[in-house]
């Protein structure tokens, strides 16, 4: 999908970036997610986990750059990679309404407006692609995330129970949210 550069200000002053990634920015961008397993137990991997290598993140960008189903944009500030956003459509004609939304920022970036903003540029990219729903989950323990989902309009419709082990062995539900597009 295609993603025109967007600038945006953050609630300190500071200008950031959203836009579609490169292939120079593979290596920065495997450190980020790196980073990002290890600063949060939110994701679905541990940093234990990560093992994606530089190249294959390089090829992962070439290949998202012809897909018109998979939109993938990352947050610079400062020129330093400070989160990511996804938006996963279908082609399928039943469910080519609907898209997945999946969002991650650096823990030293939370509360600047970042998730706010790539919640909104990918709301605008999917109304453009005629979407009518957009679509999450996150781990029932994620407050401050579920707190930015209700912000940004979306609504709980059912939770998945023990959807996701931690590392302690706690079991957690996964929360399920849409929000409608057509509004």
């Amino acid at each position: 999908m295609r993603f025109p550069a967007e600038k945006i200000t953050l609630k300190d002053g500071r200008e950031a970036v959203l836009r579609l990634p490169e292939v120079a920015d593979a290596a920065e961008m495997v450190d980020c997610l790196k980073q990002l397993c290890s600063e949060t137990p939110f994701l679905l991997r541990s940093a234990e986990e990560f093992s994606m290598t530089v190249e294959e993140e390089a090829a992962l960008f070439e290949k998202l750059a012809a897909s018109s189903e998979k939109l993938y944009i990352i947050c610079t500030v400062g020129g330093e990679i400070a989160g990511s956003c996804s938006l996963s459509c279908s082609l399928r004609q039943k469910i080519q309404h609907r898209a997945s939304i999946g969002i991650s920022v650096l823990k030293r970036f939370w509360g600047l407006g970042l998730g706010s903003a790539m919640f909104a540029a990918m709301e605008k990219t999917a109304r453009g692609q005629g979407i009518t729903q957009l679509e999450l989950g996150h781990m029932g323990s994620n407050v401050r995330a579920h707190q930015l989902y209700l912000r940004m309009g979306f609504t709980e419709y059912g939770r998945c129970p023990n959807a996701f082990r931690q590392p302690s062995g706690v079991f957690e539900d996964e929360v399920l949210m849409y929000k409608s597009l057509t509004d």
